[in-house]
């Protein structure tokens, strides 16, 4: 599952707090959009406060079927092995973190990797059986190695710099690509760094002179504002090529990670209004090659913020069309783009389903959800975790659209699974 979230204008979004953007979590290259035959296992993380645990949950039902895993600390980033038969995950204590590993099949210990402390992390899981944490430290990233065959930590790098304010990363069959902002300090608007993270060998760091990214206040006509960057950053999980997508008036980056040359496209069908533009927040995500979906909006001076929408990108023809003009949140799950938006009608919202050609399968008004469904796809089954007062869990048949199941699960606080 792949979740991306926008909401608001990109000013309060920053006054919120750039600290509360580096909760992230990365899914390993296969964690995108193939389709699978077979329905995967299901897992279910419990938000109780005394003791978490994880557990295996009928595919409908999402009663307990297996004994439930007590999660030591709390679990942070966490990611699939390619085949979907490992579990790795940061635990995060006090003094320190450990990658946790679990074998699926059997919801058994595979392994724990002492990480020392660390700040901020992401977690990928590369080829040849690598799993790569990412994590902030005072003098920089880190990129932390574990070999899953021997649960040992085979290498540390330092990276020359830190996430970006607005933290993105992705993975590639080669390398994993964070946002990286230089180590001096202070909050600035310059072009994107992307730093290529291989399993391997040496870090390094490719600048896209061509897109803004970053905040820094400015004054205009004596009006004091904030002009902030948000450019969204995705991977072609089975190819060589990173993306990066910017404000309305800036062109699409393409990357290869292996040879680090940049193209620049200007995509059919966005263009910027006739005004000033202080910011962009855009958000994006693989569905099948050659086809990334977008949300995301783009701030005017003078303006409310002006919304994308949900927009197909053809990465062979560079035209975007728009399939649903009203979306503000965008998750890709096995092929199913899900769409959703606030409805001030309900209040609540509308979620769309969409398969990977960007035809409608099915709509859902809810009310009364605090905040948008998490998305979970196990193959067979598409799951929206509504967080409303009941536990709602609405299960759909991604082929049809239809809904098969509404359990209550209350004490849920995240489901898993590789999608």
């Amino acid at each position: 599952m792949l979740s991306l979230r926008p909401s608001g204008s990109a000013s309060a979004r920053f006054a919120g707090g750039v600290a509360a953007a580096f909760a992230v979590a990365l899914l390993g290259p296969a964690a995108t959009g193939a389709q699978h035959s077979a329905e995967r296992p299901l897992l279910v993380v419990t938000a109780t406060t005394d003791q978490q645990e994880l557990f295996r949950a009928d595919p409908l039902l999402l009663a307990q079927t297996s004994p439930a895993v007590p999660l030591e600390g709390s679990m942070g980033p966490h990611a699939f092995s390619p085949d979907g038969s490992t579990l790795a995950w940061i635990s995060l204590r006090s003094d320190a973190a450990s990658l946790e590993l679990l074998d699926v099949r059997s919801m058994s210990p595979d392994g724990s990797v002492g990480l020392g402390k660390l700040g901020v992390s992401t977690i990928a899981w590369l080829a040849n059986d690598r799993i790569l944490v990412l994590a902030e430290h005072p003098d920089g990233l880190r990129a932390l190695v574990v070999d899953h065959a021997t649960s040992r930590l085979v290498s540390v790098r330092r990276i020359q710099g830190h996430f970006a304010e607005f933290p993105n990363v992705t993975s590639t069959t080669k390398a994993a690509v964070v946002q990286v902002r230089p180590l001096a300090p202070g909050q600035r608007v310059g072009p994107v760094l992307l730093a290529i993270v291989p399993a391997s060998g040496p870090v390094r760091i490719v600048r896209l002179a061509s897109i803004k990214t970053g905040a820094a206040q400015r004054t205009r006509n004596g009006t004091s504002f904030w002009e902030i960057r948000r450019p969204a950053v995705v991977g072609n999980p089975t190819g060589e090529r990173a993306y990066v997508i910017g404000a309305a008036d800036e062109p699409l980056a393409s990357v290869d990670v292996r040879t680090l040359r940049v193209s620049y496209h200007r995509v059919g069908g966005i263009r910027p209004a006739a005004a000033l533009l202080i910011g962009t927040d855009k958000h994006a995500a693989w569905v099948r090659p050659g086809l990334i979906a977008m949300v995301g909006d783009d701030e005017y001076a003078g303006a409310a913020p002006a919304l994308l929408g949900l927009r197909l990108v053809d990465t062979r023809t560079w035209r975007a069309r728009t399939i649903d003009p009203s979306a503000e949140h965008l998750d890709v799950a096995d092929g199913t783009i899900v769409a959703q938006h606030v409805d001030t009608a309900l209040p609540g919202a509308t979620i769309t389903g969409f398969d990977a050609k960007g035809s409608r399968r099915f709509t859902l008004p809810l009310s009364g959800l605090p905040r948008p469904a998490d998305v979970t796809s196990t193959g067979r089954h598409l799951y929206l975790l509504t967080h409303d007062a009941a536990g709602t869990v609405i299960v759909i048949d991604p082929s049809s659209g239809a809904v098969v199941g509404r359990p209550l699960a209350p004490s849920v606080g995240e489901l898993l699974s590789l999608s």
